[in-house]
C-alpha cells in the first residue's frame, strides 16, 4: 500500500500517477521514444521527463503495418530485471505483429 512507503516515495508514485493520466503529454513522449529505434531504457536520472526520474523505463517500438507504428512501455523501479522487461515487451510487439498478420 501507498501508506506504507516513505513519504518522498509516495510523492514519486503521486507525480508519476499524474503524468500517466496526461494522455495529451504521455502520447507524444512515448511517440519520440519510438522515433530512437527499437529499444529504449532510462533509469532514474536519464529519463528526460522529471516525473519519470525515480523510476525506469523500458520501451519498445513496434510496426503493426507500414502505415502504423506504436511504442510500448514499462515504467518499473530502477532496480528491476530489464532482460526480463526488455524480453517480455519484445515478445509482446511480436505478438502484436503476428495478430494485426503483419508478423
Amino acid at each position: 500500500m501507498l501508506s506504507d512507503l516513505p513519504d518522498d516515495q509516495v510523492g514519486a508514485f503521486s507525480t508519476l500517477s499524474t503524468f500517466l493520466s496526461r494522455e495529451e503529454v504521455v502520447k507524444p513522449y512515448l511517440n519520440s521514444l519510438s522515433d530512437r529505434g527499437e529499444i529504449s531504457l532510462f533509469i532514474g536520472e536519464e529519463n528526460q521527463r522529471e516525473e519519470l526520474r525515480s523510476f525506469s523505463l523500458v520501451s519498445v517500438s513496434y510496426s503493426l503495418d507500414s502505415n502504423q507504428r506504436g511504442v510500448l512501455g514499462l515504467v518499473g523501479p530502477i532496480r528491476m530485471n530489464y532482460i526480463r522487461a526488455i524480453t517480455v515487451l519484445e515478445s509482446f510487439a511480436g505478438y502484436l505483429g503476428r495478430v494485426s498478420g503483419s508478423g
